[in-house]
């Protein structure tokens, strides 16, 4: 038998009692204020803001945008954030969700425009088209904010996005900004051999730039905000996007979306899911 995955409780807790393990509080999505840097917390079902945005703070530089954010599955207690400071430079940070306070790991060499993790605990990110290599595939050192160069992606047009699927263990990219099939990508990309693998979009209730990705384990697909203000729903299956939530007018554009505490925080037992374990 194998423990595919681990969340807060170790192994060997999973194995002397099941029954006592349960996930406590619920569930929030979380984003960055693209114009802002303001974290905020979204209800995912309407795309409104909960309560007020909290404007990041970073000691020795004034946030000027936020750009993506990830919960590291390490520990699923460290969130890391791409920011942009007052000299459009992008920085790798961790971020405190409570305070709002960042926590500088360095200068990131090129324009990260997301950054997700998989679950060994690797940061990825992608650049936007304004970067030096621009909508490639890097590996970030969570530690010294250093980047490797994985892969090029290179479809769609503007608005590159990177998410985990941690049911089957891939990678997602999205990238357009056009209101048609051809100015759309959605790529898959195996983290253990990197090739993007496109997806082909079949239909969907309009298109906007994508500006934030995540996986949503509760339904299987991933909800994605873009540039008119909206939640989408896309079924990697299928390539079928379905809009979850309506622009809502005068509401910041949303990025680097983020469940916390982390629907990926699970115990998986002989591929079992005992998130309600009694």
């Amino acid at each position: 038998m194998k423990i595919k995955r681990l969340g807060i409780c170790c192994a060997l807790l999973l194995l002397v009692s099941i029954s006592s393990w349960s996930i406590a509080g619920g569930v929030k999505l979380y984003a960055l204020d693209r114009d802002s840097g303001d974290l905020a917390e979204v209800n995912p079902q309407t795309g409104v803001l909960i309560g007020s945005p909290s404007p990041l703070t970073l000691s020795g530089f004034v946030v000027s945008k936020g750009l993506g954010m990830a919960l590291d599955p390490s520990d699923f207690t460290t969130v890391y954030a791409v920011i942009e400071d007052d000299a459009s430079n992008r920085r790798l940070v961790t971020l405190d969700l409570n305070t709002a306070v960042a926590t500088d790991v360095g200068l990131l060499s090129d324009l990260v425009a997301a950054i997700t993790f998989d679950d060994t605990g690797q940061l990825w990110g992608v650049t936007g088209d304004g970067a030096t290599d621009s909508e490639t595939l890097f590996t970030i050192n969570k530690t010294t904010a250093v980047m490797t160069q994985v892969t090029a992606l290179g479809d769609g047009t503007d608005g590159e996005t990177i998410a985990f699927n941690y049911d089957n263990d891939l990678l997602y990219t999205r990238s357009g900004n056009e209101a048609a099939f051809p100015g759309q990508a959605l790529t898959s990309i195996d983290p253990s051999n990197p090739i993007p693998t496109t997806i082909v979009i079949s239909s969907a209730d309009g298109f906007g730039e994508p500006t934030g990705l995540v996986y949503d384990e509760d339904t299987g697909m991933l909800l994605e905000a873009d540039r008119q203000e909206r939640l989408m729903g896309i079924n990697v299956s299928t390539g079928v996007f379905t809009e979850i939530a309506p622009a809502v007018q005068g509401g910041p554009t949303l990025r680097g979306l983020m469940f916390f505490p982390s629907k990926q925080d699970l115990i998986f037992y002989d591929g079992v899911n005992l998130n309600n374990a009694p």
